[in-house]
Formats: C-alpha cells, sequence, structure tokens
C-alpha cells in the first residue's frame, strides 16, 4: 500500500524544543506551528494502485520478501543449459519486475584467444587486443541461443542488469609500456589512431602523468567497449524481449556541464560523453572517495571523506549523470553496513537514496551480497535487516513521486563547499523536496527549520525558501538528517546570503 502522509506532530515538537533551547534562529520570534491537514494532492497519493512503481532490482535476497526490492534471477554454468529452469523462476517475480543478470556468459567477450594483437607480418602475439570480434560473437551465439530456448520456455524478462568490469583502459592495462607497444604496432591501430588524433601510446598513456591523452583513449575504449556489449548481449536479448530495459555496471554519461571528477580525481569528462549499454546509464553511487580525500575540490579544503561530503559527492554525480543525457539512469547502490562506505554508521545513507530518487533514477540496483566464505563476518555483508531499511526507504519515496511522469528538478551542481543539499522533483500536481543539511555530530536537520510553512531552512550562511512549500513527517520516520517538504508544482526555492 502507498505510504500516506500524517500530521507532522512529531517534527513540530521536536522544532519547539529546539526553539526553547535556542537551537532555532534568533530572528525566529515564535517556534513554527504544525501545518494543516495533507493536501488533496498528497491525500491522492497514498490512494494510488498498490503496485509500486520505484523499485530496487538487488543481487541477493529472498523473492516477494520485501515490497520494493526484486532479487536478481542469475544465469550461471548449470542453468544456462536449462533455460526452462529459469524461465519458471521469472514467471513468478511480478509482472514488470522480471529481472535478470548472469555470471558467466558474457565474461570471455574481451579475451578470446583469437583476438590477440597481431605484429606487422599478421601473427598472433601474447597481448590482449582492443579487437573483440571474435570474442563478440561467441557470447553474442551463447545469448541468443540462451534467450530462444528461454522464450520458447515461457520465460519473460523486463529488466537485465549486466555487470562486466573489464576492458582496455589505461587502468586495466596497468599502464603496461610493453602491452601498449603491442597494441600500437598492430596493423589495425592506425584506424584507431585518427580517432584518438595521436598515435604514441607508450608515451602518452602508459606514462600518463602529464598528458592528457590517456583520458582520450579511456574515452574511446569505453566507447568501443560498450558497443561490443551491445553487440554481443544487448541486441541478442532484445530480440526476444524489445522492451527490456538493459544496463552495464560502470557505463554512464558525463560532461563538463557539471565538472565531477571519478573517485580517484581524474577528470574524464573533459573528453566524450561517456557511454551507455542498452537502454540505461548505471554507475555505483557508494559512497566510496578514492583519492579525492586527498584533493582541494573547492581549491582551499581538503576534500575529507566524512559522511556529509561523501553524500554531497554522489550526487554531484548523480546530477552528474542526469544533465550530460536524457538516457535513463539505473545506479547502483550498496546495503548501508558496506564496510567501504562511510554511510555505514549515518542517516547520510538513507538520505542519498531518497536524493537520487529525486534526482531522477529509472530504477535502483541494490548491491546486497551474502558472506560466501567461512572467513567472512555475516555483519559484513547484506542481510535482511539491511534489505528491509533500503526497502523501507523506497517505499517511502514511492509514495511521495511514485508516478510515471516525475520530472527531476534538479540538474544543477552542488558547489563542494556548500553546507546543505537540497533536491525536488514534480510528480504529478505538486512537487516534493527534501532537505539535507550538513549536521554536526548529534545533530538533527529540522534544527535548521525556521518554518514549516512556507518551509524555510537556515544552515551556515544560508536563508533557503521554498514558496508555498510546507514541512511534512511521514511515517515511518527513517532518517533524522533531512527533511520533506510538499510545494506548488512550480515551486523555485529561494536562498538568501545571510550576513
Amino acid at each position: 500500500m502507498k505510504i500516506p502522509l500524517h500530521e507532522p506532530c512529531r517534527l513540530a515538537l521536536l522544532l519547539l524544543a529546539s526553539c526553547l533551547m535556542g537551537a532555532c534562529s534568533e530572528n525566529d520570534s515564535k517556534a513554527p506551528q504544525p501545518p494543516a491537514s495533507p493536501s488533496p494532492a498528497v491525500q491522492d497519493s497514498a490512494a494510488k494502485p498498490d503496485a509500486p512503481v520505484i523499485m530496487a532490482y538487488a543481487w541477493s535476497g529472498e523473492p516477494r520478501r520485501f515490497n520494493n526490492i526484486v532479487p536478481l534471477v542469475w544465469i550461471d554454468k548449470n542453468t544456462e543449459k536449462d533455460p526452462s529452469a529459469l524461465a519458471a523462476r521469472t514467471l513468478a517475480q511480478s509482472e514488470g519486475h522480471r529481472a535478470m543478470s548472469c555470471r558467466e556468459m558474457h565474461r570471455n567477450i574481451g579475451s578470446d584467444p583469437d583476438d590477440v594483437c597481431r605484429d606487422a607480418q599478421g601473427n598472433p602475439t601474447s597481448y590482449r587486443s582492443i579487437w573483440w570480434d571474435h570474442g563478440v560473437e561467441k557470447v553474442r551465439a551463447r545469448f541468443d541461443a540462451f534467450f530462444k530456448g528461454f522464450k520458447e520456455a515461457g520465460g519473460q524478462v523486463d529488466v537485465f542488469a549486466l555487470d562486466y568490469e573489464q576492458g582496455v583502459t589505461n587502468w586495466h592495462l596497468r599502464n603496461d609500456p610493453a602491452h601498449f607497444a603491442a597494441i600500437q604496432n598492430d596493423p589495425r591501430f592506425p584506424e584507431v589512431a585518427k580517432i584518438l588524433g595521436f598515435d604514441d601510446l607508450v608515451g602518452t598513456v602508459a606514462k600518463y602523468q602529464g598528458s592528457q591523452n590517456y583520458l582520450k583513449w579511456n574515452a574511446l575504449m569505453n566507447e568501443r567497449r560498450a558497443a561490443d556489449l551491445n553487440r554481443a548481449v544487448y541486441e541478442p536479448i532484445r530480440k526476444y524481449f524489445p522492451n527490456v530495459k538493459f544496463s552495464n555496471y560502470g557505463d554512464f554519461h558525463s560532461s563538463p556541464k557539471i565538472e565531477v571528477p571519478e573517485i580517484n580525481n581524474h577528470k574524464a569528462y573533459l573528453f566524450g560523453t561517456g557511454t551507455h549499454v542498452g537502454t540505461h546509464q548505471s554507475s555505483e553511487l557508494y559512497g566510496r572517495g578514492g583519492q579525492i580525500n586527498t584533493r582541494k575540490l573547492d581549491g582551499e579544503n581538503i576534500y575529507e571523506a566524512t559522511p556529509f561530503n561523501m553524500f554531497r559527492y554522489e550526487m554531484n554525480r548523480m546530477r552528474s549523470m542526469a544533465a550530460s543525457s536524457t538516457v535513463p539512469i539505473q545506479p547502483w547502490v550498496a546495503f548501508k553496513t558496506f564496510n567501504e562506505s562511510p554511510f555505514k554508521d549515518s542517516d547520510y545513507y538513507q538520505e542519498s537514496l531518497f536524493h537520487i530518487g529525486l534526482t531522477g533514477a529509472n530504477d535502483f540496483l541494490l548491491w546486497n551480497p551474502r558472506l560466501w566464505s567461512k572467513k567472512q563476518k555475516p555483519e559484513d555483508w547484506g542481510n535482511e535487516e539491511t534489505d528491509r531499511l533500503a526497502s523501507d526507504l523506497l517505499h517511502q519515496l514511492d509514495g511521495l513521486v511514485g508516478v510515471p511522469n516525475r520530472k527531476t528538478l534538479t540538474t544543477s551542481f552542488i558547489p563542494w563547499n556548500s553546507d546543505y543539499v537540497l533536491s525536488g522533483m514534480n510528480a504529478g500536481e505538486r512537487s516534493i523536496w527534501r532537505f539535507t543539511p550538513k549536521l554536526a555530530a548529534g545533530d538533527v536537520a529540522s534544527k535548521c527549520v525556521v518554518s514549516l510553512e512556507p518551509a524555510t531552512f537556515e544552515v551556515g550562511k544560508s536563508r533557503i525558501v521554498i514558496p508555498g512549500g510546507r514541512v511534512i513527517a511521514p511515517e515511518p520516520a527513517l532518517s533524522s538528517a533531512g527533511v520533506w517538504v510538499e510545494a506548488p508544482a512550480n515551486a523555485v526555492p529561494a536562498v538568501e546570503v545571510l550576513p
């Protein structure tokens, strides 16, 4: 059932208490008062059909355990030989949300022994090449055969989430000069050099410091990989299921419209427009920082890996995808207790999922693997508790903006020193906003509320007003780090710099 929006009495009491303690702005002459009953627009949203619109397709999990999570059905070495068995499993999934992935069928696309580099005489070398002709055809044949049998057995697939992370960028080739020399000396390379605009791979790509040619190389190699994956994997599936939604992990669009370096501070957005495979672009938004945490993204301060900093960074990455292309987005998100993320013990995990949804995620892809080795600790991996939280977050988001014609209102860059993130979305006759401030340890976002109606916030040196907006408090309360606002569809937030 869609989540109704209840009278925000709890939040109002918190706000009143905060003001009595001096936490609210000294300019306030009185404590914020609770808004009136939910508007008809919100009540209508609660009366929508029960079928969820905003979903996560998960790496692991029990089928039909949670409303807004569908575990992927996996093709592996055994089930590839028996398409009818997987056909039965997908038919047990909800209509419109029959989701699949594969473990092995696509793995050899870039490592076929017939696709190695050639020397000047055309003899094969021991180096993997960038020309994947044989690998593409063999993988394509495997997918065509499987999905032919799968469809004949009555199987259905609505979503296919591929995870192919290999390639031939300078990182994949480990900046190996000998490997780049083998590619450079291949008789087929001159045609590639024409596209690149240079022909010295050993001197400018393998030794990437001091040259941007490695970025040009990586952009072109990612485009080639995406084209090969389209031919080998997506097109055979689309042949039998024309409406399938398809993405590959790590293929997404970017541009200088929003200058966001990747996690190790490489400016990939300078060259090309990025890539996607199938119908959707897809990047992981796990909150990991890599080497950006040693850089001064704002030109003055080291960008430390705090929960808020990494939340703001990931929201800029999401906004970059939304601003750079009209291709819909299927981002990967992790389970909350993922050890490599600063979100593990922070409500900024919940905030990240809310803002990703408001920025226009078409679907979520949830990486929630269970432990697979006796040496591992169960608490380090996904579990029913983390799945429940993810489902509850998407369920609440679905109750607020889960309509087919929803549209994000926020694709602009968030300054690296901003004290808050504000994201909004048109959903029918109204807009829904999420305000998330930078908080000190132990603080809550309600301390930044100056007025419940019109919704007004103060944080740092900024006062933010959402005209016609009113603070709302859907139940259950899933995060204390942000505040929901309902506003007219045409509301434009106003920001005032405080003295």
